[in-house]
């Protein structure tokens, strides 16, 4: 079972409306603008494995254990098997080769499903927007769901992702949290909220007109 950690989003959720407020765009706008901004950190602060690695990972290996039709044995790679054999472990070692670089890039893509869970667009690597894990399934691991009343709006996201933990996922979304807190602050500091256009430079394409 993944674990569940809660972030505290009080704090933004305060910027936000002030960014709704002096902006005059509406704050579901805003909501909306600044998870796609967040989420996009997280996406690219999340660590894939490189092509390379994977590839002289597959190249060092001296011993694996393949189903050649006969049950999963061992084998030693560097050992000399009659052509037949060769040929049958090859094969399932190019396939798995295949699948774990189609893999690379799954936990990447978790924060794009998710933001596409609540119709925003997150851009992507193409290696991450076509990740699929190496036994071709798809997994359901994200969700996201508004939570609208007449004076609010928010956004509830969850990234289920099996290994997004573990690879500190739960930090990485908390130093993005904090990093658009920094920019608010900063342009608050400089006054760009008493200018519309200081807002529009500051905020690309969140006041749509």
């Amino acid at each position: 079972m993944v674990p569940t950690l809660k972030i505290d989003a009080s704090n933004i959720n305060r910027i936000f409306h002030t960014i709704a407020k002096y902006s005059g765009a509406p704050l579901q706008r805003v909501v909306e603008y600044e998870s796609q901004k967040v989420i996009e950190t997280c996406l690219r602060r999340t660590r894939a494995a490189s092509l390379a690695n994977i590839v002289r990972d597959y190249q060092a290996r001296t011993f694996g254990q393949y189903d050649v039709g006969n049950g999963m044995k061992k084998y030693c790679l560097t050992n000399r098997y009659p052509d037949a054999l060769w040929a049958r472990i090859l094969a399932i070692r190019k396939r798995s080769l295949k699948g774990k670089v189609g893999a690379r890039g799954l936990a990447k893509r978790s924060w794009q499903d998710m933001a596409a869970k609540a119709d925003i667009l997150v851009a992507a690597p193409k290696y991450v927007a076509t990740a699929l894990a190496s036994n071709g399934r798809v997994y359901d691991d994200t969700s996201a769901r508004a939570i609208s009343t007449r004076n609010t709006f928010g956004l509830y996201f969850e990234n289920r992702y099996p290994v997004i933990g573990a690879i500190g996922g739960h930090d990485i979304l908390r130093r993005s949290l904090a990093g658009r807190a920094r920019y608010f602050r900063k342009n608050l500091q400089m006054g760009v909220f008493f200018d519309l256009k200081k807002i529009e430079r500051a905020y690309p394409g969140m006041i749509l007109k």
